[in-house]
């Protein structure tokens, strides 16, 4: 397999997975909105001991936690919505493969451009800032237009792992929005009124409308919607990435 192989199997994987989670964040959102067990479910439920895995151990008690899913269901109420815990989840699996994906990437194009680096960062917003902002390493002149996006996607991983998900100064400072005076550092780009053609962006036309959206001490706001516009935006950028790099093998 050549480095062009290599790096488009990367691209295909990475939208793999992105499809698998977005299909499956719709499936939950299914489940959520009826207390209807789907007929495949169902089956596992009423047989666990079709439930097969290699592992015996995983096995067993996998098919007892199917044995006692039913009794779980019917305990479950419709006001007891869990879509935000749901949509934390996939802000989160979203960003860890965008973040491998690059991995990959750099694995393949580091020894073809020389790259002298010892250490890279081990944050998908790092890894963008490494190779398309400071160092520069991949030339990508419309970054501010695109790559945001999943730069914003990466704060909202912050928030949701090292604040409980709960919105904080920081989080505004990082997205471009001053706080109490406090401007944000010059090189963080403004991630607050960001251009998308997705129907329900998170993105607002002025600061005021950002603020009063992720209010500071609130719990961020994610609702299904707009996160499927965020994993609209990690296509294009799984596509857009593999371009450039394609791009600098000619």
């Amino acid at each position: 397999m050549n480095n062009s192989d290599e790096l488009k199997m990367a691209a295909r994987k990475a939208r793999y997975f992105l499809a698998q989670l977005t299909c499956t964040r719709y499936v939950l959102k299914y489940f959520q909105s009826c207390n209807v067990i789907d007929s495949r479910v169902a089956h596992f439920i009423d047989h666990p001991e079709d439930v097969r895995f290699q592992d015996e151990t995983l096995e067993r008690e996998t098919q007892k936690l199917f044995q006692a899913f039913g009794k779980y269901f019917d305990e479950y109420s419709s006001a007891e919505d869990p879509g935000h815990l749901f949509n934390k989840s996939t802000v989160l699996i979203a960003d860890s493969v965008l973040q491998k994906y690059l991995e990959e990437i750099i694995k393949v194009m580091q020894p073809i451009k020389g790259w002298e680096v010892q250490k890279w960062p081990n944050s998908l917003g790092g890894l963008i800032a490494k190779l398309f902002l400071g160092d520069s390493l991949l030339d990508y002149e419309r970054y501010p237009e695109r790559f945001k996006h999943v730069k914003f996607l990466d704060q909202l991983r912050h928030v949701i792992i090292h604040k409980r998900g709960e919105v904080d100064k920081q989080f505004h400072l990082n997205c471009g929005i001053e706080v109490d005076g406090e401007e944000p550092r010059d090189s963080w780009p403004e991630l607050w009124g960001l251009t998308t053609d997705w129907s329900y962006p998170f993105f607002k036309d002025n600061k005021e409308e950002f603020r009063d959206y992720f209010k500071i001490g609130e719990q961020i706001r994610l609702p299904i919607d707009k996160v499927f516009g965020l994993l609209k935006e990690c296509f294009i950028f799984v596509d857009e990435v593999l371009e450039i790099c394609l791009r600098e093998l000619t």
